[in-house]
């Protein structure tokens, strides 16, 4: 039923979206329901509902950081370099010395 499904849909964007930066939401989504947890259970008292306003609020504040964190920490999803590593191209490998 869901390969159906996926395929009558192809692509959705901001899945996608999600998809290639999920390394921000995994990283950003366990703070977010730590505080926002206790702060959505003291005025909705029905376990669904809190999962589902949990759910629509972390989607929406990861969905609006992972620009963020792409412009600020861009080496936390591979953009940039973390250590800049000089690399010696005077240096022959042992294939070279061979020849």
């Amino acid at each position: 039923m869901i390969m159906l499904l996926c395929k009558k849909v192809k692509k959705i964007k901001v899945v996608s979206y999600l998809g290639r930066y999920s390394i921000i939401t995994l990283s950003i989504h366990g703070p977010i329901l730590h505080f926002l947890g206790p702060l959505v259970s003291r005025y909705i008292h029905n376990s669904w509902a809190q999962a589902s306003v949990l759910l629509l609020i972390t989607l929406s504040i990861c969905i609006l950081l992972t620009p963020v964190f792409l412009k600020v920490i861009p080496q936390m999803v591979a953009q940039k370099d973390l250590l800049k590593v000089k690399q010696d191209h005077t240096k022959k490998t042992i294939y070279e010395d061979k020849q």
